[in-house]
């Protein structure tokens, strides 16, 4: 009956929790624990990239009732646009030593 389910299941459960340990203690040196990790206290927040959006008042474009989009005031999301890379500027610009051209000879 449920008796013989429950017990089952406990048994089960009991099993996966031996396993996990004897898991965890072969694969974690004994001088080192798990609560040993840093944890990060930083609190991440999304940014927005373009600071011509960011610092720019789109209540007009916020307001459903009134605002009509059309070809002049459509623009891309906030960090959706990157500039175009800058190639052949030296090792400084952080391309590595081809900048960002490959081994294909001289074109």
């Amino acid at each position: 009956g449920i008796e013989n389910i429950m017990k089952s299941f406990l048994l089960v459960f009991v099993a996966l929790v031996v396993a996990s340990d004897a898991l965890t203690s072969s694969f974690v040196p004994r001088s080192q624990s798990l609560s040993s990790v840093p944890t990060s206290t930083s609190s991440l927040s999304m940014k927005v990239f373009d600071w011509k959006r960011r610092q720019a008042d789109e209540s007009a474009i916020n307001d459903l009732d009134n605002f009509e989009f059309t070809e002049y005031n459509l623009r891309p999301a906030p960090g959706s646009k990157h500039r175009r890379k800058r190639k052949g500027r030296g090792i400084a610009a952080g391309q590595g030593a081809t900048c960002g051209f490959g081994m294909r000879g001289q074109k």
